[in-house]
C-alpha cells in the first residue's frame, strides 16, 4: 500500500460505534464519533495525505465478539493500523479481569501474526458505582503488561476518579460529542508520532 495513502481500522463496542449519537451502520451525527475527530486531526497534521478510516463499532459487545468479528475480517492486512477499544462491558457483567485481558492479548497477538501496527485503547472512565477498582485493576495490565502499543484515554476523560461531567451523556458510561472530540484529538496525537516516524519522515506538522 502506497505510504501516503494510510488505512486505519477501528473495532471496539458503542464507544467505537459512536454511540448515543452516530452509528456506523444507521448513521447519525458524526461528530459524536472518535472517528470524525481523528480523521480531523490527522488530516491537519497530515495535508497531503489521505486516510480511510473504517469505523467497525458494534454496541453492546463484549471482547469476545470483538475478537471474533476481527478473525472474520478478509485482508486485514489491508489496514497499516488497527485501533482496539473494548473491554468496558466486560466489566459491567462482572466477567473477570484475568478472562478479559486473556481476550485482548489474543487480539493483539493474532493482528501481530498479520504484520499491521496495533494499537489498545484504555477503558475510559465510569460514573457507576463499584466500577473504579475493575476499571483501574484491567488498565493497569494494559498499560503495564501490553506488548502492543496503549493510546491512554483513560487519562484523558478522567477527573477525581470519574468521567469528567462534560465528556459525558450523564448516564456514567457513553461519551458527549465533547468527549469523543477528546479521544479523537489523544487517539490522533499517538497515531502521528506513529506515521511522523514510519511513513512520513519528511513531513512537518
Amino acid at each position: 500500500m502506497p505510504s501516503n495513502n494510510i488505512s486505519i481500522l477501528c473495532i471496539g463496542n458503542s464507544h467505537t460505534a459512536g454511540f448515543p449519537l452516530y452509528d456506523p451502520s444507521y448513521g447519525g451525527n458524526p461528530k459524536s464519533s472518535y472517528e470524525y475527530w481523528l480523521e480531523r486531526e490527522l488530516k491537519g497534521n497530515f495535508q497531503k495525505e489521505s486516510f480511510n478510516i473504517d469505523n467497525q463499532g458494534i454496541c453492546g459487545e463484549m471482547t469476545t465478539d470483538i475478537f471474533r468479528r476481527l478473525t472474520t475480517i478478509d485482508y486485514l492486512e489491508r489496514f497499516n493500523i488497527i485501533l482496539y477499544w473494548g473491554g468496558a462491558n466486560d466489566l459491567g457483567v462482572g466477567r473477570p479481569i484475568k478472562r478479559i485481558w486473556h481476550n485482548l492479548s489474543l487480539a493483539s497477538e493474532f493482528c501481530s501474526s498479520y504484520q499491521v501496527k496495533f494499537f489498545l485503547l484504555t477503558v475510559p472512565p465510569m460514573n457507576i458505582p463499584g466500577m473504579n477498582e475493575p476499571i483501574s485493576d484491567l488498565n493497569r495490565l494494559i498499560l503495564n503488561e501490553s506488548k502492543s502499543e496503549v493510546i491512554d484515554i483513560y487519562a484523558a476523560l478522567v477527573y477525581e476518579n470519574k468521567l469528567k461531567e462534560d465528556y459525558g451523556i450523564g448516564d456514567g458510561v457513553h461519551l458527549s460529542i465533547s468527549g469523543y472530540s477528546e479521544v479523537g484529538k489523544t487517539v490522533s496525537r499517538a497515531l502521528s508520532k506513529y506515521l511522523h516516524v514510519h511513513f512520513f519522515r519528511n513531513i512537518k506538522s
